[in-house]
């Protein structure tokens, strides 16, 4: 009998974990957010230029969020409506160097009617807290990585944007990657 009450609990389990993948939803409410678009990414940084010329700043050139509804065949109302209230860019190295640049966080504002889209001009993805601090600072000072020896610092970047629907329900985008190359 405990066996039998043993597999019952397991098969349970195992069907709650394994029925419903979690690429299906990024929030448990009734919009999803997604990144659909994006122009002017930068996949060649000059570490110097963007200190020295560009304000400390790297910038996307657009970047566009819709709002998609899960049950597009059951109503809407106003309170699906999402505020975008922040971003977070996270770096990871795609060379042979282990430091990484610390992650950005930053608040924004856009609203975005259900089945609506936004978009946001000029996003910084860099600041001088990642330009002047390790491992980029090495590029400023030295020309070169001191870890790897490298002219060339390689970046897995990945942005996530926030939000929240009127109704309360907390949202995400799924992570929108690239990559750059920095350089002094």
């Amino acid at each position: 009998m405990i066996r039998k009450g043993t597999t019952f609990i397991l098969a349970v389990l195992c069907t709650a974990l394994l029925g419903c993948p979690q690429s299906t939803s990024q929030t448990d409410g009734t919009v999803l957010i997604n990144i659909t678009n994006s122009d002017g990414i930068p996949v060649n940084v000059s570490a110097g230029t963007a200190v020295n010329t560009n304000g400390g700043l790297v910038q996307l050139g657009t970047i566009t969020i819709a709002s998609i509804v899960k049950d597009p065949s059951g109503t809407s109302s106003a309170l699906m409506a999402v505020n975008i209230e922040s971003y977070q860019v996270t770096f990871d190295r795609a060379d042979t160097g282990t430091r990484t640049p610390a992650k950005l966080v930053r608040g924004i504002f856009g609203a975005l009617n259900p089945g609506g889209t936004v978009s946001f001009d000029n996003l910084p993805i860099m600041t001088n807290d990642q330009l002047q601090h390790q491992p980029l600072k090495d590029l400023l000072i030295h020309g070169y990585d001191t870890e790897t020896n490298s002219q060339v610092i390689v970046l897995n970047v990945q942005i996530v944007f926030f939000g929240r629907t009127l109704a309360g329900e907390a949202v995400k985008t799924p992570p929108a990657n690239f990559t750059v190359d920095v350089t002094p």
